[in-house]
């Protein structure tokens, strides 16, 4: 028969194994997380930096630069997406603490 200590030994290695493999899963939850939080803010600073360029461009003249105001739709569509961000990034930063 086996002592209680092999035994002991036995489940305490088959517990750190599923904890390890659990602890992977967390991992990668959040690997992916991070992946799509950065592709979504690559975007969103992309949009940004191109309406900037279209309300500063002055070729063509004036006429030719794009107004921006509060009621932008691009700008509203843009300040909306940045919020939605923060939004997510301040859940995934809650849940690790």
């Amino acid at each position: 028969m086996d002592s209680p200590g092999s035994e002991l030994q036995v489940h305490k290695a088959a517990f750190f194994f599923r904890l390890e493999r659990e602890l992977e899963k967390i991992n990668a939850f959040y690997l992916q997380k991070e992946s799509e939080l950065r592709s979504r803010l690559t975007t969103l600073i992309t949009k940004k930096r191109h309406l900037v360029a279209l309300a500063s461009r002055h070729v063509g003249g004036p006429a030719r630069a794009m107004r921006l105001n509060r009621d932008t739709p691009s700008l509203v569509a843009l300040l909306e997406g940045f919020r939605y961000f923060e939004k997510d990034l301040s859940k995934l930063q809650v849940r690790r603490t």
